[in-house]
């Protein structure tokens, strides 16, 4: 893939705490975001190096934002949750549009990887460099975490020296923002939220 040689790298979460940061400091440096960071692309000043979604939702929702950022940003890579339920809609996200072949084959984008998860929603202790790379899929353990996945992979890509920046982790429960009951670590919405 692409080896980084030791050089720092920048994992850039979406939390409150980025507003103290100076993004423009960054610029020049090697960099990932996730989900719809991309929002903020142009008040930093500059596209990172890599972006990484690995949430199925965003994925289907932000597909044509995401496939925008493949056609027409400076980003290098994109790491991708690779979406198995409904091939279809895979096939129209994230390929090569100047690739065609007939509805059956398809090609990923170049710059397009794509995570085969190995946790298969089995409750396991993810590793740091349980990665395996076979043309633009990448075969280990995806926990629902971004920041986690993102150093996962900027760990394979050769970065030893990894800054965390906006990573807040301060999550609320979503039952004081919904419509919801809470029943012990249950959840059920009272209304279609």
């Amino acid at each position: 893939m692409l080896s980084a040689n030791n050089k720092i790298g920048f994992i850039i979460g979406t939390g409150a705490s980025l507003n103290k940061i100076d993004m423009h400091k960054l610029k020049g440096q090697r960099t990932m975001t996730f989900n719809r960071a991309y929002i903020a692309f142009d008040d930093w000043g500059f596209d990172p190096s890599y972006y990484l979604c690995i949430d199925g939702n965003d994925l289907r929702s932000y597909y044509k934002d995401i496939n925008n950022l493949i056609k027409n940003s400076a980003i290098e890579k994109f790491f991708l949750y690779k979406l198995t339920d409904n091939q279809k809609h895979v096939k129209e996200c994230f390929q090569d549009n100047d690739y065609r072949d007939n509805d059956d084959i398809y090609e990923l984008n170049k710059k397009v990887f794509l995570f085969n998860d190995t946790l298969d929603g089995k409750l396991d202790y993810p590793l740091l460099d349980d990665f395996s790379v076979e043309g633009n899929i990448l075969t280990t353990s995806v926990v629902c975490n971004a920041g986690f996945v993102g150093l996962k992979t900027m760990y394979h890509l050769g970065y030893r020296k990894i800054c965390l920046l906006g990573m807040d982790a301060r999550y609320v429960d979503d039952s004081k923002y919904r419509d919801v009951g809470v029943h012990g670590n249950s959840y059920k919405a009272r209304s279609d939220d």
